[in-house]
């Protein structure tokens, strides 16, 4: 899944989360979550998951320290049924030893490419010797022709989030061409349905969003669904029109700063023009 910095990064990690903890409680199997550096795997482990499971019944003791012979399991989780790993892309060679039944990767299209090749690839091949294995993949996208999320984003279903119009009620993906708003006045932004044409305001967002659906742009490709989400969707006050209006405004006049609202803003991948 694709997602920008308005809705990505907090849900992400929460859903990602929420799957580690689904799968001890209910499912014990081998799990891998890969994320970019060593950092990011501490981070993961104990400012998101060991949170949730001190706090939640159904994780009682599951995830409890196993130190062996003062080995640091900090990363390393065993229970019964199934253990967890949460393992830095950096360091590739720390996949071999093991497999998974579930790899969860995060923030893929911020992993390097080592000299053992894409990490991601590597993780995937851990997975192999599962029949009903699941990889989930999310990132916000990063730069055309290198970005890894958006490859695999390329080869999936591609689904989309549409919202209905409250007009028409057709519906339609929320996209930056469609925002509008008057010449040096950014609170009057609103959003053109692309079917009929109507303009309707920040205030009624949530009613469309509510009844939002996905929709798959390839829905002959199986077994590989691929989701994006941009933040002209987000609920959260820092993402409304008017203040996403602001932000391309501040940046449209630097090529490093557009870039940053094309990838965390708009959940699309940048093309170098530099040429």
């Amino acid at each position: 899944f694709c997602l920008s910095r308005g809705l990505g990064d907090v849900y992400k990690r929460q859903l990602l989360v929420a799957a580690v903890a689904a799968y001890a409680a209910n499912d014990p199997s081998p799990i891998i979550v890969l994320v970019p550096t060593e950092a990011d795997a501490r981070n993961f482990m104990v400012h998101h998951l060991e949170p949730v499971a001190e706090v939640t019944p159904a994780l009682s003791g599951i995830f409890a320290d196993d130190n062996v012979a003062g080995r640091n399991t900090i990363l390393q989780k065993r229970y019964p049924g199934g253990s967890l790993k949460v393992i830095s892309a950096r360091a590739p060679r720390n996949l071999r030893a093991h497999t998974a039944k579930v790899l969860l990767a995060d923030e893929v299209s911020g992993m390097d490419i080592t000299a053992e090749g894409n990490p991601l690839l590597l993780a995937e091949k851990r997975t192999l010797s599962y029949p009903d294995r699941k990889i989930v993949c999310g990132s916000t996208p990063t730069t055309e022709d290198i970005c890894l999320i958006s490859k695999q984003y390329a080869e999936s279903d591609r689904r989309v989030f549409e919202v209905q119009c409250v007009e028409c009620h057709d519906r339609a993906e929320i996209v930056w061409k469609d925002i509008r708003w008057d010449d040096r006045n950014p609170d009057s932004a609103a959003w053109a349905c692309p079917n009929c044409g109507c303009i309707v305001p920040e205030t009624r967002k949530a009613d469309m969003v509510a009844a939002g659906k996905w929709r798959a742009t390839r829905p002959e490709v199986q077994d590989h669904a691929g989701f994006k989400l941009s933040a002209l969707v987000s609920l959260m006050p820092n993402a409304s029109w008017p203040n996403l209006v602001r932000e391309f405004l501040a940046a449209k006049g630097n090529a490093d700063n557009l870039r940053v609202f094309v990838n965390t803003v708009l959940a699309e991948t940048w093309r170098d023009q530099s040429g």
